[in-house]
């Protein structure tokens, strides 16, 4: 857990850094949606098969160098078996993450955030120990969690942009799944 806090307190000072770069305006004030290729990597391997997707929804207030979103994600991904998870029940997360001003003629951004995970597991599909308390590995997946998350985002024009992220959440103390996501914004 403090290797999450201490990566996402790290993320957060660069993208200040970077802020102070050669910077355009940041993109409008606004609502956006979101819609997300989910692929795993670290411990998430261990817990889902192939791609997933994701769907979010947040709002950013951007100032002149730097922006804040609040944002909700549901997550949905193809478990292996034993694990309790399965892809009809999402996952959902959501945060604040701090927006660099847009860099290369204002078409690239930063940001990077801590947020708050829902794991949502089904106890009576659980059979493998890993994913329990039986086996001496902490707390169920299935109670909110911390995590963080960096990511660029490249603006196509003021509405449309496409972005890729890392993210890590805490799972149990034998797994803390993390994932990348490339994914389309639309800001209205």
């Amino acid at each position: 857990m403090n290797k999450i806090f201490r990566n996402s307190a790290l993320a957060c000072l660069l993208i200040g850094g970077l802020s102070s770069l050669d910077a355009q305006e940041m993109p409008k004030n606004g609502w956006q949606a979101s819609l997300d290729w989910v692929n795993d990597v670290g411990d998430m391997k261990k817990m889902k098969d192939g791609l997933g997707y994701s769907l979010g929804l947040g709002y950013q207030f951007n100032q002149e160098t730097f922006g804040y979103r609040l944002y909700l994600t549901a997550m949905c991904f193809d478990s292996f078996d034993g694990t309790g998870f399965n892809k009809t029940r999402p996952h959902f997360y959501g945060g604040l993450d701090v927006c660099t001003t847009t860099f290369f003629n204002g078409s690239v951004s930063f940001f990077g955030g801590v947020l708050g995970m829902s794991w949502n597991q089904s106890p009576e599909g659980v059979t493998n120990p890993r994913f329990t308390n039986t086996a001496n590995v902490g707390t169920k997946f299935n109670n909110t969690k911390l995590g963080g998350r960096v990511g660029a985002q490249y603006h196509i024009n003021d509405e449309a942009s496409v972005s890729l992220t890392y993210t890590v959440a805490q799972g149990n103390l034998a797994f803390s799944p993390s994932w990348l996501t490339l994914g389309a914004t639309y800001r209205f």
